[in-house]
């Protein structure tokens, strides 16, 4: 069995007990987060289970950074409920091999695209979509949490709220 791997340059070691150190300021730092439910089902790489968002409170995001990833089975539980389209959203991918190693275990095929590449044009991310955009695509991200959602592709910018 071929199994894929590369180190990756990062300042902290994500998802292991040298977070652990880290707790009790992760916990004070996200205390202010209040989640609430979302309108679409939710696909936790902390549980596996698809969740509704109103319980990611900060001892979720604690062990959110501290947990092992659970990619492989929530691509698994993705995919058995017919979803087929992965997004990962990151500032550069570096999960899209182990999502399309994921389908192929399982006999399936999808399609599997970064949001955006370090270094390249932002308004070139979601590239293999025709233009214009179907007005209506259900994507999958694969960002520590993955998400589902309904997407409308805009066809004029929109300003984006800034959080505070």
């Amino acid at each position: 069995m071929n199994i894929f791997c590369r180190a990756i340059k990062v300042d902290v070691a994500s998802h292991s007990p040298q977070v652990d150190v880290l707790r009790d300021d992760l916990l004070r730092a996200l205390a202010p987060v209040r989640p609430r439910a979302a309108t679409m089902p939710i696909y936790s790489t902390v549980t596996s289970a698809v969740a509704d968002g109103s319980e990611f409170d900060a001892e979720y995001w604690a062990r959110n950074l501290r947990q092992p990833v659970l990619l492989s089975a929530t691509v698994e539980r993705l995919a058995g409920d017919g979803n087929t389209t992965f997004i990962e959203m990151s500032p550069h991918p570096i999960l899209l091999p182990a999502i399309e190693t994921g389908l192929a275990a399982l006999g399936l095929s999808g399609a599997v695209m970064p949001s955006l590449r370090r270094d390249e044009d932002e308004r070139e991310g979601c590239a293999p979509f025709p233009r214009p955009r179907p007005p209506c695509l259900r994507l999958h991200l694969s960002f520590a949490v993955a998400f589902a959602l309904a997407f409308r592709a805009p066809r004029v910018p929109r300003p984006v709220e800034r959080m505070k």
